[in-house]
């Protein structure tokens, strides 16, 4: 499994970044009005999504991202539990989807 662990919210750029063995990640808007996972350079830009955020195969097995330290609680999610939070309400717009991004990732200071 793979931990991506919370480590920030960026409002201007509308995402969200988690880390895992030293590599960046952030998830972010994408098509259809549904967040999408991405590998990130250092400084933080994307540089391509991950083919499938749900599960991947390492050496036959099957294993699944795992996101800690979820805001507010500190809960862990799955990628489907994400995708969930976003269907359960009507997306039909990306203004919309930022919105609900920002209701899950902001943090109060």
């Amino acid at each position: 499994m793979i931990n991506l662990k919370f480590k920030s919210y960026d409002s201007g750029f509308v995402r969200c970044y988690f880390t895992h063995d030293q590599k960046l990640y952030c998830v972010q808007a994408g098509y259809n009005y549904l967040p999408e996972l991405l590998v990130c350079s250092g400084d933080g830009e994307p540089s391509h999504a991950v083919e499938n955020p749900i599960e991947y195969t390492v050496n036959g097995v099957i294993s699944h991202y795992s996101f800690t330290n979820m805001p507010p609680d500190g809960d862990t999610w799955t990628w489907s539990d994400i995708l969930a939070y976003f269907n359960s309400t009507d997306i039909t717009s990306n203004g919309q989807l930022i919105k609900r991004m920002s209701e899950l990732f902001e943090v109060e200071a």
